[in-house]
């Protein structure tokens, strides 16, 4: 309900400021500086601050009437418009005189009513803001915004209640009760986890004890004024415990944070957070108890409306705080109004705190000569220090990336050297790692979804349509990853040429949220990737089309053989057989011995063209290749071990890239192993045939890489792997245990 009427509530505290303000601009004379209630109940002279008024009015003065009309406390004192003077019957120790006080202009109320003004329309504004950023389920950023709205009204109540505008007193006397508890409540945000059981009965207890006073309060206006308080009666009053009360809580609000602040995790977006909301809290107190409270000598000038300007940090860290994982923005806009707050208050704080010791402790009053050099110094010293200030300002809201160390020049070198999906997944988990990123995945675009390519989570595919085409994060627009997996909180389109042929999917970091800078650097990456995916891409049509080559070459051999099979030979094969039968003529016997060295030849030749084994099963294709390799290496000890109960009909692909890999494996072994032992495994298991060999050598020495094989010159495992493609398999080479190489084939049937 709050959140749904938010803005009538906004704009409910909005008129209630601006009444105040322009009651205060239109009614209140300067003389209200200088008159209080005693016991509540009658109106006193207090300290007459201003010198010209010491004319016509003496501290201690007990005002009866102001132009003849009796003071009660509850009903309006003065009505606007302000007048040019105010006659005022006084009780004067035992005489009661009638005096005309003239409205005298006063710099100071000036200053005061246009400060707190502002003030209240500034901190009025950031309730505002906080309240308009809430997005629905986000019960704190509004509470606090009303909270802050609430109290914009409650700084300029305090003349319109106490002088009797009409329903004043509802928020000067009564609503302003519950500054004590929204003060405490602030202790426990920002908070990523509900309130325990304690604090909720601590915030509980608080209220009803708040409730009560406010009861009181409210039946002291009603009921007693204007001639009874609670100070009469009771003898002390209302305002002093609401003081005592406001002091308590700001006290435990901040050592309740204080002590999360220890609590938390190191590293953890919580704690950076906290310690955040510390720094705009300590640079809104500081100067304040520093230049205000601390006796400055009066030849000292303070900028007392600047120092309770600097007030409004603290709702602006809440702001900050409760709305920087949704707005990213927000981030570099506070850290410089962070870093140009310390730059200004070091200096002026310094020249203030010089000065008053200088003044005070070692009596010396520097001249205006004394006091420039001073200023120019200090000056000096914040061009030294700026770059310091700075570091430390981005190392508050940035904290350690992780990705300081991410080299975009040598990843580019790594995609361009091997652009390949192995380079691109290597990549993408250095940088989870980097940022303590669990789930991360890279998604390509196809005809119409975006299908798995790289990452932890490969069981994704997602339609086109339900894919966010720009930038998203989930915490600033949940709705558009209703269709996303629930891990995903960025969604990084990868886009090259105007078009999106990717999109980068990431989790959220361990300990919180993306900040701005690691988001930037992210969107770097994703520029990387999609250099690297169209390489890739380019890659793989290059390798496809040399399968294809290959695969082509293969049937052209076969189809070679099978002309030379069917045609020259066969006919060769005839004459050869007629000559055979006319054995009385030695030179027809000569040509028969000549043809069927023809023959012989083209047989040999069509069996290199077209391997006989290809004809046969896949296990007689493997035993038939490693008997051949095991009659011509006798110095290496072969095993040979297979594991079929029953092999389905192979294709012609299929028996190829057995026949050609296993073939180019052991060729391998014999040119460059130098070992001793040498195993081949074959086994099927579900529709798949797979094929290990292994030796003792000397290990392998290349990477797997096509692009490395391709630089390299390695053609004969660069064939390997595009054979393992054309049977629509797998082919890994690997280091073998404890030595050696071990090839892994895997193809289905």
């Amino acid at each position: 309900m709050i959140y749904k009427y938010r803005l009538l509530l906004s704009f409910g505290l909005l008129l209630t400021t601006l009444y105040f303000i322009i009651y205060t601009w239109s009614a209140l004379p300067p003389l209200i500086l200088m008159i209080g209630w005693q016991n509540e109940t009658e109106m006193e002279v207090l300290e007459v601050v201003d010198e010209a008024y010491q004319l016509y009015l003496i501290s201690g003065d007990i005002v009866l009437a102001i132009d003849g009309r009796p003071v009660q406390r509850g009903e309006e004192i003065f009505s606007p418009p302000i007048k040019s003077f105010y006659n005022l019957t006084l009780i004067r120790g035992n005489v009661v005189v009638s005096q005309d006080v003239p409205t005298i202009h006063s710099s100071f109320y000036d200053v005061w009513r246009i400060s707190t003004g502002i003030l209240s329309i500034a901190m009025w504004s950031l309730g505002f803001l906080s309240v308009v950023f809430a997005r629905s389920g986000q019960r704190d950023p509004v509470l606090v915004g009303l909270s802050f709205q609430l109290t914009a009204a409650g700084i300029v109540s305090p003349g319109p209640s106490q002088l009797g505008a009409f329903g004043a007193w509802l928020v000067g006397q009564v609503l302003i009760w519950l500054f004590p508890l929204i003060v405490l409540y602030l202790g426990f945000l920002p908070r990523s986890k509900p309130l325990n059981g304690l604090a909720k009965k601590m915030l509980g207890a608080v209220f009803i004890f708040l409730l009560i006073l406010a009861t009181m309060e409210t039946v002291e206006v009603i009921f007693l004024y204007p001639t009874l308080s609670f100070q009469k009666i009771l003898g002390f009053q209302l305002v002093t415990i609401l003081t005592i009360s406001t002091g308590t809580a700001i006290l435990f609000s901040v050592a309740i944070l204080f002590g999360r602040l220890l609590k938390a995790p190191k590293g953890s977006y919580e704690r950076q957070q906290l310690l955040i909301l510390f720094v705009f809290i300590l640079l809104a107190f500081f100067p304040l108890f520093t230049l205000v409270i601390l006796p400055v000598s009066q030849n000292i000038f303070v900028p007392y409306p600047f120092i309770y300007s600097l007030l409004l940090l603290a709702p602006v860290g809440y702001f900050f705080v409760l709305h920087r994982q949704g707005h990213l923005v927000l981030e570099p806009i506070f850290s410089r109004i962070i870093t140009l707050v310390i730059m200004i208050l070091s200096v002026g704080m310094a020249y203030f705190m010089a000065m008053y010791l200088l003044n005070e402790v070692f009596q010396i009053r520097p001249g205006e000569i004394g006091k420039g050099a001073f200023i120019f110094a200090l000056f000096g010293f914040v061009i030294v220090g700026q770059k310091h200030v700075q570091a430390f300002v981005e190392l508050l809201f940035y904290g350690r990336d992780g990705l300081d160390f991410f080299s975009f020049a040598t990843a580019q070198a790594r995609l361009s050297a091997n652009p390949e999906p192995s380079t691109i997944s290597d990549m993408i988990f250095e940088v989870a790692t980097c940022l303590q990123i669990p789930q991360t995945t890279i998604l390509v675009r196809t005809d119409n979804h975006y299908a798995f390519f790289v990452g932890n989570m490969k069981e994704i595919t997602i339609p086109i349509s339900h894919c966010p085409e720009t930038l998203q994060l989930r915490s600033r627009s949940p709705q558009m990853f209703h269709h996303l997996p629930a891990w995903v909180e960025m969604s990084l389109p990868i886009a090259a040429r105007g078009d999106t042929i990717g999109i980068y999917l990431l989790s959220r970091p361990v300990h919180g949220y993306f900040n701005t800078r690691q988001v930037e650097a992210l969107q770097k990456i994703a520029d990387l990737f999609a250099f690297g995916l169209l390489v890739v891409n380019l890659m793989e049509m290059m390798q496809a089309s040399s399968s294809r080559m290959l695969y082509e070459k293969e049937r052209q051999r076969q189809k070679i053989a099978t002309e030379i099979h069917n045609e020259p030979l066969h006919t060769l094969t005839a004459v050869m057989m007629q000559l055979q039968s006319n054995t009385s003529d030695e030179t027809i016997q000569s040509a028969s011995h000549a043809i069927r060295r023809v023959t012989n030849d083209l047989r040999r030749i069509i069996a290199d063209l077209r391997p006989p084994a290809l004809k046969e099963s896949i296990e007689w294709i493997v035993r038939q290749v490693v008997r051949n390799f095991e009659e011509t290496h006798e110095n290496i000890l072969v095993t040979l071990q297979t594991d079929i109960s029953s092999e389905k009909q192979a294709t012609e692909q299929t028996k190829s890239a057995f026949y050609y890999i296993l073939t180019e494996a052991l060729n391998n072994i014999s040119k460059h192993a130098q070992c001793s032992k040498v195993s081949v495994t074959l086994t099927y298991c579900e529709n798949n045939m797979a094929l290990e060999i292994e030796d003792d050598g000397i290990g392998i020495t290349t990477s797997q890489s096509i692009t490395e094989l391709l630089r390299l010159h390695h053609i004969g495992i660069t064939d390997m792997y595009r054979w393992a493609s054309i049977g629509g398999g797998t082919l890994l080479l690997e280091q073998g245990n404890p030595a050696g190489t071990r090839v892994k084939l895997t193809l289905p049937i």
